[in-house]
């Protein structure tokens, strides 16, 4: 008798690389923000499982069966209060956290590590529109690859060092900032400038053609110290994604799930308590003695 295999065809990254000669990159999960309801449902043919698919799966198999094999009312309770925002924050808790942090850190840096991610959904661009945010394309943090073409200069590039700066700019970069990290001498000639915008640095910066040239060969060197810099701010959001996610499912979601339980059993008990009789009046002496 034969038996048919049921195994699921398995695409080899290596046999299957691209004529680049680099290997086919997939992970666990992909894709943005579903723009339709339907997307929820599609199953990529090289099986790689978006996280909304995955969410809604989890909800649908793992909750549901909980949900009804759960013995009380009491036990459905915990099942949503415990499981839903496990889920929620093991599925999402990195990238959005991560995400989050790092554009804090950008911000605050100076130092570009964000790039243009999926295209916003529909609701996605309301949600922006109602924070007066106008940005279509999502913000995620940038691979290693990305950064080191940002912070090395090559001087082959078309547009020159000019060029260079401006798609440094263009991705959220300070200029003085980022500069300022390529060397001690480099920053102390750049304290000097009175430059509140990177419009107004590259103008000074070209009244000081030797400064510029220390500059130029600075960013030419494939491990400068800014680019150095931008990878460790890009490193720290991951570990701050990680960190925050793990305390929320390995301690916040228990302890919150025990709180809710144990204020709920208080007011059973507190309800479930008899009531005192009221103690008959006194009798009056006139009436012992009657």
């Amino acid at each position: 008798m034969r038996i048919n295999n049921a195994t699921p065809l398995i695409t080899n990254n290596i046999n299957n690389a691209n004529n680049t000669g680099k290997a086919n990159k997939n992970v666990a999960f992909s894709g943005g923000m579903p723009k339709n309801l339907k997307d929820l449902f599609v199953l990529e043919r090289k099986g790689n499982m978006t996280r909304y698919l995955f969410t809604l799966n989890a909800f649908v198999f793992l909750l549901g069966g909980r949900v009804l094999k759960s013995r009380d009312k009491d036990e459905k309770r915990e099942t949503m209060t415990r499981d839903v925002p496990t889920i929620l924050i093991a599925v999402f808790g990195v990238p959005v956290i991560k995400d989050w942090a790092a554009k804090i850190f950008q911000k605050n840096s100076g130092f570009a590590i964000l790039q243009d991610g999926a295209e916003k959904s529909k609701f996605g661009k309301w949600v922006g529109n109602l924070f007066n945010n106008k940005e279509t394309h999502a913000k995620s943090v940038a691979s290693y690859d990305q950064l080191e073409d940002w912070f090395v200069y090559d001087s082959k590039l078309k547009s020159g060092f000019d060029g260079f700066m401006d798609r440094l700019g263009n991705q959220g970069g300070d200029f003085k900032k980022t500069c300022s990290h390529l060397s001690k001498e480099i920053k102390a000639e750049l304290s000097k400038f009175k430059s509140a915008n990177n419009a107004e640095f590259l103008t000074e910066l070209k009244g000081n053609a030797k400064l510029k040239s220390d500059i130029m060969n600075a960013f030419a060197n494939p491990k400068n110290k800014a680019l150095e810099q931008a990878k460790w701010l890009k490193t720290i959001p991951t570990l701050i994604g990680f960190g925050i996610t793990l305390f929320s499912i390995g301690i916040f979601v228990p302890k919150l799930n025990i709180a809710i339980t144990e204020s709920i059993n208080k007011k059973k008990k507190v309800e479930a308590k008899p009531v005192n009789p009221v103690a008959a009046p006194a009798e009056t002496e006139a009436v012992k003695n009657a």
